[in-house]
Formats: C-alpha cells, sequence, structure tokens
C-alpha cells in the first residue's frame, strides 16, 4: 500500500556565502490535509528502495569531495555555513533524494502540488539533500527560522541553484 505524506510548502532562501541555516521569509506556505496510512512505516518504504543521498553536483571538485564524502556517512552537508561548507552532525533521511523518489510516496493531490511548487517557484533549482526531521525540535535546519517553527515530524527538501558565483537555498518542508 502506498504511503501518503502530508506537505507543507515553505521555500525558504539562503546564499552560500552567509554563515546561518537557510532562512525562512514570507514564502508559500499551505497545508495538505491528506491523511497518513499507518500500515506502511518509514522503514519499511526506505528498505523498499535504495539509499541516495543526493548531493547535487555543485562548486569546484574539492566542494563535491568535500559534499560526497560527508553524505557518504549520511550526514546532512551545510552548504551555508561558509564559503566551502561544513559537515553537520545531522541525519539525512533514509530515502533515496530524488524527485521521482519523493513523489512517489506523496499522493496524487501532494504530487500535483509539489510539481507546481518546482515548476512555478523553483525553476532550475536541483534536490540536493533530504534532511531526516523526525525530531525537529532543537535542529535549526529542520525548524525553520520562522516564528511559528516546524514542531511535526517530517523532511526537509533542500534545493539548489547557482546563480554567477552564488548557490541560493531554498527548502521544501514535508510532514511524515
Amino acid at each position: 500500500m502506498k504511503k501518503t505524506v502530508h506537505l507543507k510548502f515553505i521555500i525558504t532562501f539562503a546564499l552560500v556565502a552567509s554563515c546561518a541555516a537557510p532562512e525562512e521569509p514570507a514564502g508559500l506556505k499551505s497545508g495538505v490535509t491528506s491523511t497518513t496510512d499507518k500500515s506502511a512505516t518509514p522503514k519499511a518504504k526506505a528498505a523498499a528502495i535504495a539509499v541516495n543521498y543526493g548531493g547535487a553536483s555543485i562548486g569546484d571538485d574539492d566542494l563535491k569531495a568535500a559534499v560526497k564524502k560527508c553524505l557518504d556517512q549520511g550526514k546532512f552537508f551545510d552548504r551555508s555555513s561558509s564559503v566551502t561548507g561544513a559537515c553537520t552532525s545531522y541525519k539525512l533521511a533514509e530515502v533515496s533524494c530524488t524527485d521521482s523518489t519523493i513523489t512517489s510516496m506523496m499522493d496524487a493531490r501532494d504530487t500535483e502540488d509539489y510539481k507546481k511548487i518546482m515548476s512555478r517557484d523553483l525553476p532550475g533549482y536541483s534536490l540536493d539533500q533530504c534532511l531526516d526531521c523526525s525530531s525537529p525540535v532543537g535542529n535549526s535546519f529542520c525548524e525553520g527560522n520562522k516564528t511559528e517553527k516546524e514542531k511535526l515530524p517530517g523532511t526537509r527538501l533542500f534545493h539548489v541553484k547557482v546563480t554567477g558565483t552564488v548557490v541560493d537555498i531554498k527548502t521544501v518542508y514535508v510532514y511524515k
């Protein structure tokens, strides 16, 4: 049986040159009211597919190697921490971090909404990493920087786009 996830679209913007976690400016925010099928557990769903932690192919060879090394450990690479980024202790979601895998875990309505967001608000952005936010409280990357912090478990999808020498980061939060 297909697991349905809840989506909450929050688009976040950040620049690599900044030293803080990506901010959540006023962006698109809508709750999706679909229900979760409790018969398919996240671990069972993750076991059914190969884990590919993602990692957009951007930056010079040294940066690509640093990202790969961090992702190979199942850890989140913070592209916003400095010009070169940094490997964190935060775990990545145990899923293949691709648009097709992410949308395969959504119901038809959520998939349609996600595709609209990607085409309307994130054209040219690549899915970079899928951060495990099963316990978002205390993890600034999961909670976000808005007044209303994320408290429900989910996955934060990090999308990146290079414009000149600047890496823009936008995120979408997907509820479990």
